[in-house]
This record gives structure tokens, sequence and C-alpha cells, in this order.
């Protein structure tokens, strides 16, 4: 939802609180592909695939967290395009979830991805 200025709401404290804790990168874990994407995982690019042939590319960086879908055979709205990524939980073999920037009307977006088959570390 959006206030009498146009500007959307903020943020529920409960997902605020966990941004916060997050931003800290000695809080998080070392990455590898049998861990889930979260979080905790340090900064740096990321690349996960999903059975209906999406790929998703995730950057994190302190604070700064975006993602990036492509599949051309399933067009979802803003595909193509980087969006503020306020939460994510990806493992491979699970549905993955993404807490998205508002792409409409409302505090967030949810994103569920169809089954997560791999995760990638970038260089």
């Amino acid at each position: 939802m959006e206030n009498e200025d146009n500007h959307p709401e903020p943020l529920p404290d409960e997902v605020l609180a966990k941004i916060a804790y997050y931003s800290d990168a000695t809080t998080r874990i070392p990455f590898t592909e049998t861990h889930i994407l979260n979080l905790t995982t340090p900064d740096g690019h990321y690349e996960f695939y999903t059975e209906s042939g999406s790929k998703y590319q995730v950057t994190i960086n302190g604070d700064d967290r975006s993602v990036m879908r492509i599949n051309d055979a399933h067009i979802l709205r803003k595909d193509t395009q980087r969006i503020s990524l306020y939460d994510l939980s990806i493992a491979v073999g699970s549905s993955g979830r993404l807490l998205l920037a508002p792409l409409g009307e409302g505090n967030v977006t949810i994103r569920l991805t169809s089954r997560v088959k791999t995760i990638v570390a970038l260089p």
C-alpha cells in the first residue's frame, strides 16, 4: 500500500529486524552449493536454476540485495530487471521463496519458484 504521498508504506518491523541482523557480514556463513541461499549468505553473485527453466541472478552486497529472473518460456512482471530483495530462502530440491520490493500495490511482493535444481556461486 502507498500513503497519501504515493510512497510505499514502511516494511513490517520483523522484516526490518531480519534485514538489519544480516547486514553485518560477520554474521554470515561461507557458501557452498549444498547450503541454502538466504540472508546468511556472504556478499557475492549467485545464480540458481529452477525446473521451469528460470535462471535467477542474485546479488548480495551488504544491504544492497537484488535479484533478476530470466525465462523466455514463462514471462513474469519485471523479468530481466533488477528488483530489490528483502529476503530469500533458496534450497536445491525445494520451491524457492523471494520477498521482493513491491511490484504493484502493497508493502512487498512474494514470489515462489518452481523446484530449484542448482545453486552456484559466481566468481
